[in-house]
């Protein structure tokens, strides 16, 4: 088979066979090369191709589609990082005269064939048998190639510890639930979808546990006589939970999918137990969604704009009414996260509740108390008793711009600016929140461009979950293009105030019943998560003592 770059490939080959081609590799040439080059290079050798094995047969077993410049990678990989993790290894053991004691050998080769099997179980779900043979093969390729001898006592205590302990590790795995089913099918599921996106095996399962619910989106349509101005899109929609798993890339898809309506995508009041099952129900969405934008409308004239402001030092809480339809903008001050069920709730048929999502100084205490919630909920009912300001609205105008940038999205950074007596810009960068300050830098530069009023946004995509290995787990914006993002923003503000024109107003919602995860959901894959570790611990835990029994018989 002649690979193109590009194409992608499903490779099915049995466990068996890999297993027995990876025995030869890790007896056979450590075997061969020890007589040329020593012990040391030798155990190197047998390391780097013991975790070679566990990524090939993942990679070959059916589970995964490969790219040709994917696998090169992870041939590469597996082999420069443990060679390196061994050398260290070997030649600190040699440095403190161990010299290869069987107290080092054989707790390390039991612990990678341990953590072998239960990766396997974990991955592989239902594939018991085949993963234990696997690494039964592995284990005892290891345990020939080091350089201690190993006489039939250990032999058998390694053959009857291996054949013990993944199974233990299994019927633990298949004691935890989420959604229905196993720990063990779920942990499957996510990270397969998540290694693949176009995997359905998480939007299967997600489907399955998760229940069925009528989810809305707003969408207020800004149109001059001849063409399309700008649409806000609020979707009452979380983008969760990661990636393209559920809803997690929403409003890239609806970016990309509804770019003839000059879509500018808000996040509408949601939290995690507002996401969607799978990417069937975010494509329901969508479809339903740009088939009520396609109808025709009489609207009515954008001519004055009503704002109203009860802002404080701990909350920010400001609405624009357009006629009968008001747009509520509500955070915390500096250092928010998504708005509490309680919050969420406010929204009604003529009232929009907008999350700004647009700060992120301290990921503990972004997070709403309960009473933070009860305390912005009473500064969005206190609204409508607020002094009112009426400003003249004589044109609209929007734009976009694009980055290339990890920290900001497919829909980069959009802009709808309401020019009149006073001038009001809705500026949207397209990511998962911002670091800490950003926005207000944001709204600095807009106010001394001459904009009155300015609310700075963001959709709250999660697109680029998991690209972050620390903290977080995702890349806020501004934690790489801060300053680009900055003029991205002053950049659509100006392009749309110099593009604006009289503009018509329409007013459509749109509801779907579609299969929710709920919050209930995602806490039980945590859970699961987090007891998964906890008993894979214990396995490389109980592989290391068995090891020390093994070395000292």
């Amino acid at each position: 088979m002649r690979l193109v770059p590009g194409r992608r490939y499903l490779v099915r080959v049995p466990d068996t066979r890999v297993s027995v081609c990876l025995f030869v590799l890790e007896w056979a040439v450590p075997y061969v090369m020890s007589g040329l080059s020593g012990h040391l290079l030798l155990s190197v050798t047998a390391l780097a191709l013991y975790l070679l094995s566990l990524i090939a047969a993942k990679s070959y077993s059916g589970s995964a589609r490969m790219t040709t410049r994917r696998s090169a990678f992870l041939l590469v990989g597996s082999l420069a990082v443990p060679s390196a993790a061994s050398a260290f290894l070997w030649g600190a053991a040699s440095t403190l005269s161990l010299e290869y004691s069987r107290f080092a050998m054989y707790p390390i080769v039991l612990v990678f064939s341990f953590l072998y099997a239960a990766t396997q179980i974990t991955v592989f779900g239902a594939r018991t048998a085949s993963s234990l043979v696997s690494s039964l093969f592995l284990e005892v390729g290891s345990l020939l190639s080091a350089p201690v001898g190993l006489n039939a006592d250990q032999a058998l205590l390694a053959v009857a510890a291996f054949s013990v302990i993944p199974c233990l590790f299994l019927l633990r795995m298949r004691s935890i639930r989420v959604g229905g089913v196993s720990g063990g099918e779920a942990l499957t599921a996510f990270g397969t979808s998540w290694m693949e996106p176009e995997s359905l095996e998480f939007d299967n399962l997600s489907e399955a546990a998760g229940s069925n619910s009528v989810v809305s989106v707003s969408a207020l349509i800004f149109r001059s006589d001849s063409q399309r101005i700008a649409s806000l899109i609020i979707p009452y929609i979380h983008p969760g939970p990661a990636r393209g798993m559920g809803s997690g890339d929403l409003p890239s898809v609806l970016t990309r999918e509804l770019n003839e309506f000059g879509p500018v995508v808000l996040h509408g009041a949601s939290n995690h137990a507002h996401n969607l099952a799978s990417r069937k129900s975010t494509l329901a969405v969508v479809a339903a969604l740009k088939a009520e934008l396609g109808r025709a409308r009489t609207g009515v004239p954008v001519t004055h704009v009503i704002h109203r402001d009860v802002s404080d030092s701990k909350y920010s809480v400001a609405s624009y009414s357009f006629g009968s339809s008001e747009i509520v903008f509500a955070s915390k001050v500096g250092n928010t996260e998504d708005l509490p069920t309680l919050v969420c709730q406010l929204r009604s048929s003529t009232r929009d509740l907008v999350d700004r999502h647009n700060g992120l100084c301290n990921e503990h205490t972004a997070l709403f108390s309960e009473l933070q919630g009860h305390e912005l909920a009473g500064k969005i009912q206190a609204l409508s008793a607020a002094s009112e300001e009426h400003l003249v609205i004589k044109s609209v105008g929007s734009s976009r711009v694009t980055l290339q940038a990890r920290d900001v999205g497919p829909g980069g950074v959009s802009a709808v600016v309401l020019n009149g007596d006073k001038s009001v810009v809705f500026v949207c960068v397209d990511g998962n929140n911002m670091v800490c300050g950003l926005a207000e830098q944001i709204r600095s530069a807009l106010s001394r461009a001459g904009f009155a009023y300015v609310e700075v946004l963001t959709t709250d995509n999660h697109w680029n979950s998991g690209n972050a290995s620390r903290g977080l787990g995702y890349l806020p914006v501004g934690t790489v293009s801060r300053e680009p993002v900055v003029r991205a923003c002053l950049e659509a503000a100006r392009t749309a105030s110099s593009t604006s024109q009289p503009a018509i107003l329409d007013k459509i919602k749109v509801e779907v019943s579609v299969r929710v995860l709920g919050e209930g959901f995602l806490s039980e894959l945590l859970a699961a998560l987090s007891r998964g570790i906890r008993a894979l611990t214990l396995v490389v835990v109980v592989a290391a003592v068995t090891g020390i029994v093994l070395a000292a018989i």
